[in-house]
C-alpha cells in the first residue's frame, strides 16, 4: 500500500474505470469516479466478456496485461460474488502451421492443440484452452461493491474538459473509452462495432470461436441464462442499430460450426461500440497530473487488471519523482 495518499478522480465507470478505481483504493488513495453513465448503462455491460486479448495493441504489452488479468480472475474463482468461472474454449484456426501470438498469454497447463476429432467439419487446426468467463451483471456489481466498500465515491455528471478537474493537488485518470475521442480530441481513437445475438438453447452448446473470417466472426459464449452468438468487428462504424441481414449471417456462421444451434430460440440482438486505437493509450501526460487508460478494443475485461496495475505504478512512480525533485 502506498504511503503517499493522493486525491484521484477517475473519469469513466465501465470495467476499466471501476477496476482502476479498486486498484488505486487498494493502494490507499482517495478515489472518486465521475461519469455520465454507470452500470448497467455502460458499453462494458453488453460485452461477451470471455477472457481473450481481442483487437488490442501493442501486442507485447497486451500479453503482459492479459496474463496479469488472467491470474487475477483465477483468484476471483474463490469468490462466488464475483461471477467468474472457467470455461473450456475451442478456438479454431484456418492455418494449421500458424502459432497465434495470443497463445503465449495463456498458462501452459491451460492450453493445448485441439485433436482432430474435436474440430468441426472443414477445420484442420485449433486450440483447446481453459479461460475465465465473466457473468457481466454480477461482475460489474462486484466491482461496484468493492469500490464502495474500500471507500470510493461516485459522482454522475458529464465531463467536457479533464483540466477543469485538476483542482488543488488532484490527479485525473481518463478511462472514458470511446468518449476520449471528443474529450481529449484523439483522432486515433475509433469504434469497432460489434453486433451479437442472445439465444436460448435446451441442449448445452460449446464455447467455440472462429475469429479468422474478417469483419464477421463465428463464436458462441455461454451466459448464465442464455448464449451469446457473435459477431461483427466493423472498424469506424458508429451505428448501434442492429441489421437483420447481419444477424442472419452470424447465426448461419455459428450453426455451420455447431449444428445443434438450429434448435435454439432467438431472444434479441445487441450492438455495441468497442473503443480502439492502433496502440492502446496508457500513459501519464508530461508535466500534468493526468493519466490516460483507454483504447482497449475488444479486450476491456481481458486486460483490465493489468492496465489498472500499470496505472497504479505510474501514480507511484510520479510520487517518487516528485519527492526526488
Amino acid at each position: 500500500m502506498s504511503t503517499n495518499k493522493k486525491n484521484i478522480w477517475i473519469v469513466g465507470a465501465g470495467v476499466t474505470g471501476l477496476t482502476t478505481g479498486v486498484r488505486l483504493l487498494e493502494e490507499g488513495h482517495s478515489v472518486t469516479i465521475v461519469a455520465k453513465e454507470f452500470s448497467p448503462n455502460t458499453t462494458s455491460d453488453i460485452a461477451a466478456a470471455i477472457w481473450f486479448p481481442f483487437k488490442v495493441n501493442p501486442r507485447a504489452k497486451a500479453l503482459e496485461w492479459s496474463r496479469f488479468t488472467y491470474t487475477k480472475l483465477e483468484r476471483l474463482l474463490k469468490n462466488p460474488a464475483a461471477g467468474v468461472s472457467m470455461t473450456h474454449s475451442l478456438r479454431l484456426l484456418s492455418n494449421p502451421e500458424r502459432v497465434p501470438w495470443w497463445t503465449n498469454a495463456v498458462p501452459s497447463h491451460r492450453i493445448r492443440k485441439a485433436f482432430a476429432n474435436e474440430l468441426p467439419k472443414g477445420y484442420e487446426a485449433g486450440y483447446q484452452m481453459e479461460v475465465p468467463l465473466i457473468e457481466v451483471p454480477q461482475y460489474m456489481r462486484y466491482l461496484y461493491n468493492q469500490f464502495v466498500q474500500l471507500g470510493g465515491k461516485m459522482i454522475q455528471k458529464i465531463v467536457v474538459d479533464l483540466e477543469e478537474l485538476l483542482v488543488g493537488d488532484r490527479w485525473v485518470i481518463n478511462c472514458t473509452g470511446l468518449g476520449a475521442r471528443q474529450l481529449v480530441n484523439d483522432p486515433a481513437l475509433f469504434a469497432i462495432q460489434g453486433q451479437i445475438l442472445h439465444v436460448k438453447s435446451e441442449e448445452p452448446l460449446p464455447t467455440i470461436s472462429d475469429n479468422e473470417g474478417g469483419d464477421i466472426a463465428a463464436y458462441i459464449i455461454p451466459r448464465k441464462n442464455y448464449y451469446v452468438l457473435g459477431g461483427t468487428a466493423f472498424n469506424n462504424e458508429y451505428s448501434t442499430q442492429p441489421k437483420e441481414e447481419i444477424s442472419k449471417e452470424i447465426w448461419e456462421r455459428c450453426e455451420a460450426i455447431v449444428p445443434q444451434l438450429k434448435n435454439a430460440e432467438y431472444m434479441n440482438t445487441v450492438v455495441g461500440l468497442r473503443p480502439a486505437r492502433k496502440q492502446l493509450r496508457l500513459e501519464k501526460e508530461p508535466n500534468k497530473r493526468i493519466i490516460h487508460n483507454y483504447g482497449h478494443g475488444g479486450a476491456g475485461f481481458s486486460v483490465s487488471w493489468g492496465c489498472a496495475e500499470e496505472v497504479a505504478q505510474l501514480v507511484a512512480k510520479a510520487s517518487i519523482n516528485l519527492v526526488a525533485a
